[in-house]
């Protein structure tokens, strides 16, 4: 018995070992790239709240009287003209006048609420399946 060479069964063992093996390295792939995206997604969302919040908080510190419309819905900062936040059809909107610029999409709730002299805003965003909430208050520099 000197014949080299492998056997019909060690041949199928070595086949199911590296066949497990592959199986294991396809779902830890699979499994990893789900994770990376879903956090992609999140980090997205978040940039997008992060920016919609800078606009807001920028607008709202310039204005001297800030009313909120809509229910809370929306939100109206006088600063030398007239600045309203909206929300259509998901995308928050900033109009100035004739121009209307998106600010952010995915929009799932926003609430206005005012005082004297500061705004509260709590955000909502969707985007897939991450989401976040954000909120914050501004107080308006230039009250009067």
């Amino acid at each position: 018995m000197n014949k080299k060479g492998l056997t019909l069964v060690e041949l199928m063992v070595a086949v199911i070992i590296l066949s497990i093996f592959v199986l294991s390295v396809g779902m830890i792939l699979t499994t990893s790239w789900k994770f990376w995206n879903n956090g992609w997604q999140q980090v997205g969302v978040q940039t997008d709240a992060s920016y919609a919040f800078a606009r807001i908080e920028k607008i709202v510190r310039a204005g001297s009287s800030a009313t909120v419309l809509g229910g809370g819905s929306a939100l109206q900062v006088i600063n030398g003209g007239s600045s309203t936040f909206q929300v259509v059809g998901g995308v928050l909107q900033l109009v100035q006048g004739t121009k209307t610029e998106n600010v952010a999409s995915g929009v799932q709730n926003i609430n206005f609420s005012s005082s004297r002299d500061t705004v509260l805003v709590t955000l909502t965003l969707l985007n897939s399946s991450a989401s976040t909430n954000f909120r914050t208050t501004i107080l308006l520099r230039n009250s009067l």
